[in-house]
C-alpha cells in the first residue's frame, strides 16, 4: 500500500452495557395514624394561662411627660398655664356631667362654651388630646393620682391655699391600714360609703377604690356596685380634678364644691354645686336611691315629729288656702327654727300646716304637718321636708282659732 494512503482505522464497536437490575417493589403494610388519647376521667378543666401583661413601650414610658408636652403647646402670651389647666378641668367635668346629669345641663354647657371660646381652632383640638392622654394613662394604671401628680409637677398649686397634695403611695398605705375587710362589710350591709371632706385631686379616694376593688374582686363582687364615694373641697378646680378621676375609674359617687366646715354635705342640700359621676346614674345605684327614699317616707309616716314647749304665741299665721276640689282648708304658720332642734341647719324658720274639712273645722278632724323652710334668694323660700306633727287638740284648736279671728 502506498505510503501516502493512511491505514483505515477500525471503528470501535460499543457494546451495550447490561441494564442494572431494579430492586423488587415490596408494598409496606398500611399503618393508621396514631389517635391521641383523651383523658375523660378528669372533670376539672384547666384554667387557661393568663398572658403576661404587656410592658409599656419605652416611647410611652412616662404618660405624664407626654401630657405635659401637649399641655405646653397651649401656653402662650395669651394663655397662662393656670388658666389653661382650669379651663381643661372645667370643660372635661362639664362634658362628663352633661352626659348624664340633665338637671344642670344648660348652666354647665354655657360654662363649657365660654371656656372653649377663648382658644383658636388649632388650640381647641389639643384639649381632646389631653383627655385622651389622661384616659390612656389611667386605663393602663388605675392605681395612681394622675392629675394630682401632674398638677404638683407643673407647680400649679395655690400658694394662698397652701396646696400640697399627699403623695399617692402614702394614700395607698392609709387605705390599706383603714379600709379593713371590705368584702365582709359588703356581705353585711350591701354596700359601703367612703368620704373625704378635703379631697384635693382625689388621691385618698383613688387609693381606697383600688384597695377595695382588689378585696372585692377576690370575693367575686363587682366593686362598682358596692362602694359609694363622696367628696368635698373648697376650691373648685381641684374638686373637679377629683370628680374627673373618679368618673374615669368608673365608680359611683359625687363631689361637692364648698367649705366642708361651714357648708358640709347634708340632706336637703341644694344640688347646684354637686357633680355626680356617670356610674352614680346606673340602674343599681338608682334603685338603691329609690328604696332609700321609700324607707325615709315610711319612717316619717310611722314616727311623727314632736315640738317641746309648743307655744301659739310664737306662731304667726302666714297664709290660708281653700281647695274647692277637695273641700278642705289649709292654714300655714311660721314658727321659730329652733323648734327643729338643729336637724336642718340651713332652715331659716319652721313651717306648720293645719288642714281640715270645710264642713268640720275641728281639731280632731285636722291633719298637722311641719317642714323646715330655706331661703332660695331671688327664687323665694322652699318648704322641703314635710312630716307629721303631733300636737294636742287644744293647741290645734288655738291655731284654727287664729285663722278665724
Amino acid at each position: 500500500m502506498p505510503f501516502w494512503k493512511p491505514k483505515k482505522k477500525k471503528k470501535a464497536v460499543h457494546k451495550a452495557k447490561p441494564a442494572k437490575s431494579l430492586p423488587k417493589y415490596e408494598p409496606k403494610p398500611f399503618i393508621p395514624p396514631e389517635i391521641p388519647k383523651i383523658d375523660i376521667s378528669a372533670n376539672q378543666q384547666k384554667e387557661p394561662q393568663k398572658p403576661a401583661p404587656k410592658k409599656a413601650s419605652s416611647s410611652r414610658a412616662d404618660d405624664k411627660k407626654y401630657f405635659i408636652e401637649t399641655f405646653n403647646k397651649l401656653v402662650s402670651e395669651r394663655n397662662r398655664p393656670w388658666d389653661i389647666w382650669k379651663d381643661f378641668v372645667l370643660m372635661t367635668s362639664c362634658a362628663f356631667s352633661n352626659a348624664v346629669d340633665k338637671t344642670h345641663y344648660d348652666e354647665r354647657e354655657d360654662r363649657y362654651l365660654k371656656a372653649i371660646a377663648k382658644y383658636r381652632k388649632e388650640e381647641q383640638a389639643l384639649f381632646p388630646e389631653l383627655l385622651a392622654e389622661m384616659t390612656v394613662a389611667l386605663e393602663k394604671n388605675p392605681d395612681q393620682d394622675f392629675l394630682g401628680e401632674v398638677y404638683m409637677r407643673m407647680r400649679l398649686g395655690s400658694d394662698e391655699l397652701k396646696q400640697i397634695f399627699t403623695p399617692y403611695n402614702v394614700c395607698h398605705f392609709m387605705a390599706l391600714a383603714t379600709m379593713g375587710n371590705v368584702a365582709e362589710q359588703v356581705e353585711k350591709s350591701g354596700f359601703i360609703t367612703v368620704h373625704d371632706d378635703c379631697c384635693g385631686g382625689g388621691a385618698t379616694l383613688i387609693a381606697a377604690a383600688n384597695v377595695a376593688r382588689n378585696d372585692l374582686e377576690k370575693a367575686g363582687f363587682n366593686f362598682q356596685n358596692h362602694i359609694l364615694f363622696s367628696a368635698q373641697d373648697i376650691e373648685e378646680t381641684v374638686a373637679l380634678m377629683c370628680y374627673i378621676q373618679l368618673s374615669l375609674l368608673g365608680v359611683a359617687g359625687f363631689v361637692k364644691v364648698g367649705n366642708s366646715l361651714t357648708d358640709p354635705i347634708r340632706n336637703g342640700d341644694s344640688l347646684e354645686n354637686y357633680w355626680f359621676t356617670p356610674m352614680y346614674f346606673s340602674d343599681v345605684w338608682h334603685t338603691r336611691r329609690v328604696v332609700s327614699q321609700m324607707m325615709d317616707i315610711l319612717e316619717r309616716s310611722v314616727k311623727a315629729m314632736t315640738i317641746k314647749d309648743f307655744d301659739t304665741k310664737k306662731v304667726i299665721l302666714e297664709d290660708q288656702y281653700k281647695s274647692d276640689e277637695y273641700e278642705t282648708m289649709t292654714l300655714y304658720f311660721i314658727a321659730p327654727k329652733e323648734w327643729l332642734e338643729g336637724l336642718y341647719p340651713d332652715a331659716v324658720h319652721t313651717e306648720i300646716s293645719v288642714e281640715y274639712p270645710l264642713n268640720c273645722p275641728k281639731a280632731y278632724a285636722a291633719t298637722v304637718m311641719v317642714s323646715p323652710t330655706r331661703d332660695l334668694g331671688e327664687d323665694g323660700y322652699e318648704d322641703y321636708d314635710w312630716s307629721d306633727l303631733e300636737l294636742s287638740l287644744s293647741d290645734i284648736e288655738a291655731l284654727i282659732g287664729m285663722a278665724k279671728s
